[in-house]
């Protein structure tokens, strides 16, 4: 499982309340949005005409076939869209 570390800021408020994600966590690999990424995600969000650096994040390690779980499954869907890779987009 892959996420990106810029989704785990968006959620993480308090480890104490937070017992599902914290478990989940040391299992994922997350990735960092270092100067590299951050040229791809900007690149994919000018192509895509969007500005959440998150979702972008997420899109773009999603690999073809792969499944995607997000409560925003609309964008996720239009990010992939733009970059031909057809995978399952899961709304939780």
């Amino acid at each position: 499982m892959h996420t990106s570390a810029g989704a785990v800021a968006q959620v993480w408020r308090d480890g104490g309340r937070q017992a599902n994600l914290a478990r989940l966590l040391p299992g994922m690999d997350t990735a960092a949005l270092d100067g590299e990424a951050a040229k791809k995600v900007g690149e994919l969000l000018g192509a895509n005409r969007t500005s959440d650096l998150v979702d972008a994040h997420i899109a773009l390690l999603v690999r073809p076939g792969g499944r995607v779980l997000t409560s925003d499954e609309p964008d996720l869907k239009a990010l992939l869209r733009t970059r031909r890779v057809k995978a399952t987009v899961i709304r939780v």
